[in-house]
């Protein structure tokens, strides 16, 4: 079967958290990476929307994200264009209530 991306992803094994608005974050793995998307491994059963964003283990990056297939266990991602000021604003609005209290 021919690759047919445009650009090599590489293997990895990087925590992470899918970010659904209404929805409490999810874990899961990254287990192939590049440039334009990724591979994730979910973890028990997730209600993955076709658009949502991916926040890496650090927190310090969020990529809006196109799911492109999805089986029970894994997800084939591609990462939307979209720049990082509107990212984190994004992140910000979507801190849980009970966080917003606890620094009240």
């Amino acid at each position: 079967m021919a690759e047919r991306r445009r650009f090599p992803r590489s293997k990895v094994f990087k925590g992470a958290k899918l970010i659904v608005p209404g929805q409490e974050r999810v874990s899961c793995i990254v287990h192939d990476l590049s440039a334009a998307g990724a591979g994730l491994q979910l973890l028990g059963s997730v209600d993955l929307p076709d658009v949502f964003d991916l926040c890496f283990d650090t927190g310090q990056r969020i990529r809006e994200c196109r799911k492109v297939w999805r089986t029970s266990t894994l997800a084939g991602i591609s990462f939307e264009p979209r720049p990082q000021s509107m990212a984190v604003q994004a992140h910000q609005s979507r801190v849980p209530l009970r966080a917003s209290r606890a620094a009240s």
